[in-house]
């Protein structure tokens, strides 16, 4: 028993740790379309960091990535729309980023955050506009909120919500009432049952 311990061990510290983190959500203006961004990476301990007893050593960071799904309120069809690697200089920050936003035509943008560990307080933001068959394109500045955006808040907005270890992806109008959506347990994101 104890050699499996070790076993399941020696495959974590050589497979890295996966981590999934849920980071942003948006509603598209016309209250048919949710768009929510998760990142996942690996936390790679030292294989002999936890020797001393205390910890198991600080990890590093690898495979940084984002990700954007797309969920259609009206056929309840969750998918993923984008993969995207993140940039070096954001790489390693475990606070890593990927927040969309759904403009009126469901056009999506979504901006990247991370810093590194030498900058831990940095400005660093990459924005980006996505075409429906996931080809990315970095853009130059966020844009302004559009009078039909800002008219959609009233109706529809999304808002995370959280039980016991679940982070649920809520929406409704402004104030509520909310209604759950997608669940993320640390892991995978899928529709809510029954809904």
């Amino acid at each position: 028993m104890a050699a499996m311990g070790f076993l399941a061990w020696l495959g974590t510290a050589a497979g890295g740790e996966p981590n999934a983190r849920l980071r942003g959500d948006a509603m598209s203006p016309d209250c048919n379309l949710l768009a929510v961004g998760v990142s996942r990476f690996s936390l790679h301990y030292p294989l002999f960091g936890g020797m001393s007893g205390w910890s198991r050593g600080v990890p590093s960071v690898r495979g940084m990535v984002g990700e954007i799904y797309l969920f259609d309120l009206q056929t309840r069809v969750l998918h993923k729309a984008l993969s995207i690697k993140a940039p070096s200089r954001m790489a390693e920050d475990t606070d890593f980023s990927i927040r969309p936003r759904l403009l009126p035509g469901n056009q999506l943008i979504f901006s990247l955050h991370g810093c590194p560990k030498d900058d831990q307080n940095c400005k660093d933001l990459k924005h980006y506009s996505a075409a429906a068959n996931g080809a990315v394109t970095e853009i130059s500045e966020w844009p302004e909120f559009s009078t039909q955006e800002s008219k959609a808040l009233d109706r529809c907005t999304s808002f995370l919500t959280y039980n016991e270890n679940k982070t649920f992806v809520s929406i409704g109008p402004r104030g509520g009432p909310w209604t759950p959506q997608l669940v993320f347990d640390g892991k995978s994101l899928v529709p809510v049952a029954g809904k």
